[in-house]
């Protein structure tokens, strides 16, 4: 992107066994206001430009940033990005940091980063990618107030709010494990 005022790499965690699943760049495209978007890749190597949701209701520590770029003194990891309400189960909520509602293919929305907010609000980071079969992967073990970044495979393509819980509740018996694993 030629117009590009505001740039920064969010995520590079990716460990060579997990190479081929994302790599993340976060850009402010003048041409579109208001609208940050990140670039993913999939495991095919397909690059696809998302989205980013923000939370209206998020406080910036500096005015002139977005609250997930300049979040408050103690916020919460992926502070800035909206829990997605409908979502929660058994006390674990899904949040999305990219549009899931935004189609990067004839089926819907096939990639996207999330994240979940386990019962005692605490949080992980997950990406995930439409595929054949329910693939997990750990990218990072728990630190620095999160408890992991995780890689799901989901079954199905998101035009939904519904099928974006759907994919939840699949990933949620693993959720659930890698949750109460994290805790001291």
């Amino acid at each position: 992107m030629r117009h590009v005022i505001f740039a920064i790499c969010l995520c590079c965690l990716f460990v060579t066994a997990c190479s081929q699943i994302a790599t993340q760049d976060t850009k402010m495209d003048i041409n579109s206001p208001g609208y940050w978007k990140t670039v993913l890749t999939k495991r095919s190597g397909e690059k696809v430009t998302k989205n980013m949701l923000i939370d209206s209701q998020s406080k910036s520590s500096e005015p002139s940033k977005p609250a997930f770029i300049a979040p408050p003194p103690n916020a919460k990891p992926f502070y800035g990005h909206p829990l997605i309400q409908e979502t929660n189960t058994d006390g674990f909520t899904m949040g999305a940091i990219t549009d899931f509602l935004e189609k990067d293919s004839d089926e819907g929305c096939t990639i996207g980063d999330a994240f979940v907010e386990g019962p005692d609000g605490t949080r992980a980071l997950i990406y995930w990618e439409v595929g054949e079969g329910l693939l997990f992967q750990t990218i990072e073990k728990p630190k620095d107030g999160r408890w992991g970044v995780y890689y799901f495979v989901v079954p199905k393509a998101v035009n939904s709010v519904d099928d974006f819980k759907y994919n939840f509740i699949v990933m949620l018996p693993k959720i659930k494990e890698l949750y109460q694993r994290a805790k001291p």
